[in-house]
């Protein structure tokens, strides 16, 4: 069982691992954050981090565990900030959430960007 897990990833490099993963003969469940083409066969894509977690579970046999959602908290009419250091959970946030009306910091990329404005 291969479980593979990636924020947006360039085409070109998605295509090469998932077909070297699907390649192997095993089962391939793959996690791609935005990423919309079709897999080759057996590569199952999922949507989110949750998912394939629960999913490579399934595969493996067991049974995933069942998270109580929290309480909503009351709408104050006001927007979502995301604040994050890296960029997986920024982009399934974005990608479960969307972008209008919403902003998501990713403060590892933000400090990447300054650091080559700098140079």
């Amino acid at each position: 069982m291969i479980t593979v897990v990636s924020k947006p990833p360039s085409a070109a490099v998605a295509r090469q691992v998932l077909g070297a993963a699907a390649a192997t003969g095993k089962p391939v469940i793959a996690c791609l954050l935005g990423w919309k083409e079709a897999p080759p066969a057996p590569v199952r894509l999922v949507d989110t981090l949750d998912e394939a977690a629960r999913s490579a579970v399934t595969a493996l046999g067991g049974t995933p565990s069942v998270l109580a959602a929290p309480p909503a908290p009351p709408r104050s009419g006001g927007g979502v900030l995301g604040l994050y250091t890296g960029g997986t959970l920024c982009e399934e946030a974005r990608s479960l959430v969307g972008t209008a009306g919403y902003r998501f910091d990713d403060f590892a990329r933000s400090a990447t960007r300054a650091d080559d404005r700098t140079r």
